[in-house]
This record gives C-alpha cells, structure tokens and sequence, in this order.
C-alpha cells in the first residue's frame, strides 16, 4: 500500500505532535524509502554524520516463525545502499 502525501503527513504529525523518541526513524523510514526490516537492523555506527549519510547494509526478515538476520539480499531493491539526507 502507497500513502498519498497527505496521508504520510498525517503519520509525521503524531510523533511531532508527542515529541516521540522514534520520529527520526519514522520521518526516514516515511520520506527516504527504509524499509522495517532494514530499520530494525540499524545501528549508530551505520550513520555517517560528515557525509551526511545512512548505510543500509543489513535487514530482518522472516523464514516461517524464526527472524533472520542477515546482508540485505541481492534480489532486494538496492541491496546495500546509502541514504542522503532529504532536501529541506
């Protein structure tokens, strides 16, 4: 399911809303693509903060009722990936 623009904005205004700990991850997650499984994954180490960039190299995932964890896989969008920051 694709969120119209006013639907995303409804999400983003929440968390603004109720100053949320999450709304960083939700604002990337809603605006830059990110997907659960690879925001679950995320880790401080993964932000780049001079380039201004978020490496997306791994991704949970479900095999029947075990999560795995592992490299986002080939087949996936973009596999691995940097995030630039959005145009303000």
């Amino acid at each position: 399911m694709a969120w119209t623009a006013e639907q995303t904005g409804h999400f983003l205004d929440y968390p603004v809303e109720t100053e949320h700990r999450f709304y960083g991850l939700f604002h990337i997650i809603a605006l830059r693509g990110l997907r659960r499984g690879e925001a679950c994954t995320l880790a401080w180490s993964d932000v780049n903060w001079d380039a201004r960039a978020l490496a997306v190299t791994e991704q949970l995932g479900q095999d029947s009722w075990e999560i795995i964890q592992g490299r986002a896989a080939p087949a996936a969008r973009l596999a691995s990936r940097n995030l630039p920051p959005p145009a303000n």
